[in-house]
């Protein structure tokens, strides 16, 4: 299938083109240079655009990667706090200590050794996140290590008999996390909406 030619068009590529020959034939050095310089110029940007565009694009991608699986793993741990009940029980064993039902007691959770792996697995891309996002997250899972340090096999609250004050201040860490945590998720479900 043949293309037909506009004839103005080409008039005017021709009329462009006898005006720009002066350029190149006048061995002008100053114009020689100035074209050279505007042509280099002109390379390193078309260049360096995409390559910034793409690593732009990375950058966000990997953003939005670390938010996404964090999201998950916090949700994952508050749903199994509330269904497990850890603050519920420990609610009860303060009230029962406030009643002066029990003087001492203990609690223990069997917590495994791998614990948060996408946590640590993205503590090198945390930085990557919004940085009061950041501040959050971290103070969320360091709660969340200070509790599980004193309700694990050997804890403060299972080596001995103990009484009421290492159960109340449990109790307040694990509902700051938890009130932290519903925080984190809200926060990522505005910045990530496909999150939801």
């Amino acid at each position: 299938m043949a293309t037909t030619v506009d004839p103005q068009a080409l008039a005017q590529a021709l009329e462009l083109l006898k005006q720009a020959k002066p350029l190149f034939e006048s061995g002008d050095a100053v114009t020689l240079a100035a074209i050279s310089a505007l042509s280099a110029i002109g390379g390193a940007l078309a260049a360096f655009f995409p390559a910034y565009w793409h690593s732009q694009l990375q950058e966000r991608q990997l953003r939005q990667s670390v938010a996404v699986q964090l999201y998950s793993e916090i949700k994952a741990s508050l749903q199994l706090e509330r269904h497990r009940g850890y603050i519920a029980s420990l609610r009860e064993i303060v009230s029962r200590f406030d009643s002066g039902e029990i003087a001492s007691a203990t609690y223990q959770v069997q917590v495994t050794v791998d614990r948060f792996p996408i946590y640590k697995s993205n503590l090198a891309h945390l930085g990557k996140l919004d940085p009061s996002l950041q501040q959050k997250i971290v103070l969320l899972y360091q709660l969340l290590e200070a509790a599980i340090q004193d309700m694990q096999p050997g804890g403060l609250l299972n080596a001995t008999q103990v009484g009421r004050e290492p159960f109340a201040e449990l109790l307040e860490i694990l509902t700051a996390a938890r009130r932290l945590g519903d925080e984190v998720l809200a926060v990522i479900e505005v910045q990530y909406p496909s999150v939801r």
